[in-house]
Parts: C-alpha cells; structure tokens; sequence
C-alpha cells in the first residue's frame, strides 16, 4: 500500500528533477538530456514527454537547443534548466529526499525516505531513479528496476552475443522513440556486416528487464512447423492456459495471457529465410499489434510480406547505413595511419564487418610490407569475399 495523504508526484516535476541530475558534471549535452533520454528515465511514453517539455517551455522553466549529444555525431535537440527552471528543481529535489517511502522486500516491508533509499544495495543512486523504480513515487523493491515484471516470460533463439556498440546513437534514439510510440513494428534493414542483429540485440537486451521478451533468429530451413512450436513454448512461459478445446486466434491468445504486460517480439535473419517462413512471421507480427504486443523483423532488405503491415499503418522502417569516419576509428583503434583509415573507410563504405576485416588485412599486411594502396585492396577483397 502507498504512503497515505502523499500527493502524486507529477511527470513535470520529476522532468525538472531528472534535469537537474542528468547535467551534473557535464560538460556536453548528455543522452538523458535528449527527449528519448527522458522517456527512458521518467518510464514514460516520449509523446508525453513532448506535452510536459512543451509545457515547461512556455513557463521558461526549460531550454532547447540543439547540440552534439556525448558520444554522438548527430546533432540532437537537447533540454536544460533555465535560472527559474534551476531554483524550482533544486527546491523539489529538497523536498523529494525528505519523502517518505515504504520499501518492501519480499514479505517485509519498512518504512524509509528517498534520501536514505539512494543508499539501498543495487540502487536507484538517483531520486528519479527511486521515483520511476517506486510505484506513484510511494513503494520501492528494492533490487528490481522500473517496470519490471515479477514474472519475465523469456525466449533467445540465435540472438548474437553481447558486444560493444559503436555509435550507432541516433539509431539507439530511433529504437527508443519506437518502443515509446504507437507503432507496434519496426523493420530494421541494411547490408550484411552493417551490424543489425548487433543494434537490435543490444536494445533488446536492455529493454526485456520490463517486458516478456522473444528473440527468433531464422534458419534457411525454419518453416511454419518449425516456428510453431516455439511460439507456443513461449505462451507456455507466459501461464493462464485457456481452458477450452478450440483453437483460440493468436492476437486474442496474446492479448489474454499477457494481460495489458508489456512483450517485445524479434524475428532476425528473415532475408535467409524460406517465403513461408517470412508470411508466418508477417502474420505473427500482425496478430501481436493487435494485442499491443511490439515486433521488430531484421532483413538485409524491405521484404514484400511487410507490404500488408505497411499498408494497414503498422509498420516503421529504420534502414541502416556504414559507421562515419570518427566510429570507424573508435572500432579499429589508434594505430591505423589516418590515410589508411580514410582508404579502407572508403572502400568498406563504413560497413563494421568490412571495416574489421579490412583492419586485421592491414595488420597481417603490414607485416608482409606491402604499400598502403595494396594493404587497402587486400583488405577490401577479403572483407567482401
């Protein structure tokens, strides 16, 4: 049960708050600064965040400009306090660590305020992580982030092992902007090596702590008798069997046993895929809308079964390209001459597989003593055969 008597705190005020922590000790603009960086803080939808940034704007309490967020190339609109913006939060940020919070652990509960949970094991090391991870601001689980579920239903079939991410920061924004609004699939495509299934399985990885999450990654022989059953494991995970004989249609099967939870679907290697395999996983994404579930297809390229979830408004593209020059020298590392960079830059058009094979070519190279012309070309041939 919450604290009784305790007003609500509101989403503006924990704007102004989290504004307030997010530019501590920065010297750039950082990605929490941005309107996706909001939304992932405050646990809220983006267009909710455009109202109260408006909003806040009118009352001269926020700032916008636009600025080259940390650790992207992009420039970014991004939001910061103005002197009157400043003065309230540090006021409300006062009076959020004095509020009281009941923790509960388990079958116990205790009795604690905001400043005192900042020190709790684990975390939140914030006061807008301790009022997104809390419900309505008043009862924290101490262990658990935000939003997620007592109960995570769970599948990853050939998502690829966890790497670093290079770049890719407004690609990072896009996915969050999608998950955030009311367009249920995201059909993300570019060439083989420009690093899809690396974005996609890095965002899916953070965002399936507060959701039931499903990662598919298709087979050449994968048919619609090989993904049924997958499928079907999957709803097993999620409990509450129907208790009738008749076949239930999927969206309204999805729709019962997750029950308003959030899930996100992802179906990877579909270019490689048979034609009734791709129709089976375009219906699946269809049938998951409908129950408000959200779906991500990685293809090398626009595949004809999205034409229907495109025509029916369910559907958004996000098409890939190369690394620029700077992430291409963050993947290769220091010791490649410029020149050489900007040759295998070129000839690799910023593809990350081709840029890593291109980088060990120059290294093996190198050593055999061939000229930088000859060194670029090896490793363009390898890369691309």
């Amino acid at each position: 049960m919450g604290q009784a008597g305790q007003e609500k705190v509101t989403v503006n005020e924990r704007l102004l708050v989290h504004l307030r922590e997010a530019w501590v000790g920065q010297p750039a603009p950082p990605p929490a600064a941005t309107q996706e960086g909001i939304a992932q803080a405050l646990g809220i939808r983006a267009n909710h965040v455009s109202r109260s940034v408006a909003t806040l704007l009118r009352e001269g309490l926020l700032e916008e400009a636009t600025a080259r967020v940390r650790g992207e190339v992009r420039r970014r609109r991004v939001y910061s306090l103005t002197s009157s913006g400043r003065e309230l939060a540090d006021r409300l940020y006062a009076t959020l660590l004095r509020r009281p919070l009941l923790v509960e652990e388990g079958t116990r509960s205790s009795r604690t305020t905001v400043e005192a949970a900042l020190r709790l094991p684990g975390g939140p090391r914030t006061v807008t992580g301790v009022l997104t991870a809390s419900r309505d601001g008043n009862v924290l689980r101490p262990g658990r982030p935000s939003g997620v579920l007592a109960h995570v239903a769970r599948i990853e079939l050939g998502i690829p092992a966890a790497e670093t991410l290079v770049g890719r920061g407004a690609e990072r924004g896009a996915l969050a902007a999608w998950l955030s609004s009311p367009i249920p699939v995201l059909a993300v495509s570019g060439p083989r090596g420009v690093g899809k299934s690396t974005l996609v399985a890095s965002f899916f990885r953070s965002a399936a702590d507060s959701r039931h999450a499903f990662w598919k990654t298709l087979s050449p022989g994968d048919s619609p008798a090989t993904l049924a059953p997958v499928l079907a494991t999957f709803l097993e995970k999620l409990g509450k069997p129907g208790g009738g004989s008749a076949p239930v249609p999927l969206a309204a099967e999805l729709a019962r046993r997750i029950g308003g939870e959030g899930a996100l679907f992802v179906f990877d290697g579909l270019s490689g895929s048979t034609g009734d395999a791709r129709a089976w996983v375009s219906g699946v994404a269809a049938s998951a809308a409908d129950a408000g579930v959200k779906t991500i297809l990685v293809a090398d390229s626009s595949l004809p079964e999205c034409q229907l979830l495109r025509a029916r408004g369910l559907l958004q593209e996000l098409a890939l390209e190369g690394l620029t020059l700077p992430d291409a020298r963050q993947l290769l590392g220091p010791e490649m001459p410029d020149e050489q960079l900007r040759r295998l830059f070129r000839l690799a058009r910023g593809n990350p597989l081709a840029l890593r094979l291109a980088g060990l070519s120059w290294k093996e190279s190198t050593e055999a003593g061939l000229s930088d012309s000859e060194q670029a070309l090896l490793g363009y041939l390898r890369a691309t055969h």
